[in-house]
């Protein structure tokens, strides 16, 4: 069975408000967080939830882009990444590679997360170098190879896509984390400890109220 169109986005936004939800749980006790928003009109690419730290902060101000799949079947691959959905616009990689520019001009530290319960591809050469340990594309791994592997061909070929040079790529996704998303429950059961510790409700009947 596949869902209609209108009851899929509803799950997708059921699935950013809960980690968006989980975030603002965390500031109720956090004090270094100041504000937690859900589609930030500052967020530039990475929007879907910004939690903003105070200055001072250890902890940089963290942008969060949420992809979520209503099946097992879609991934995040190479051709999702440097694909535009329309003929006029821009590729996802595009648009967080400009976001990532804006930030880093800006000169306050960040962290940028693409968060999806989609798959990331273990087929696709730089995808496939993601470390769970980091849930980063390691440096390391990019830096000094040659051209002529696979690696430095689909180094290239984003490079390319981007209009940058290869190193300015590796400094990019180098600030960027990869992360496979858990299920809106498993986001839910995270919320309720935050919850606890600031002295709310914590059953499921108020985990699924905090989400709407």
């Amino acid at each position: 069975m596949t869902l209609p169109p209108r009851a899929a986005a509803i799950r997708g936004d059921d699935y950013q408000h809960m980690i968006g939800a989980y975030h603002a749980c965390r500031a109720l006790t956090d004090p270094d967080i100041t504000s937690v928003s859900v589609e930030d009109a500052d967020g530039g690419a990475f929007d879907d939830v910004v939690v903003r730290m105070r200055a001072g902060s250890a902890a940089p101000h963290h942008y969060i882009q949420v992809k979520s799949s209503n099946y097992n079947n879609r991934i995040v691959d190479d051709d999702w990444l440097l694909t535009a959905t329309t003929n006029t616009g821009k590729s996802p990689l595009q648009h967080f590679h400009a976001t990532w520019q804006r930030l880093l001009a800006a000169g306050e530290p960040f962290e940028l997360t693409l968060l999806s319960n989609r798959n990331f591809s273990d087929t696709d050469t730089l995808l496939a170098l993601i470390d769970r340990t980091t849930d980063t594309i390691p440096t390391a791994a990019l830096t000094g190879v040659s051209s002529r592997t696979n690696v430095g061909k689909a180094l290239k070929r984003w490079a390319g896509h981007l209009n940058i040079d290869v190193e300015v790529l590796i400094a990019f996704l180098g600030d960027v984390t990869f992360v496979h998303g858990e299920s809106v429950q498993s986001w839910g059961r995270r919320c309720r400890p935050e919850m606890r510790n600031a002295g709310l409700r914590d059953d499921p009947d108020a985990v699924v109220t905090l989400q709407s």
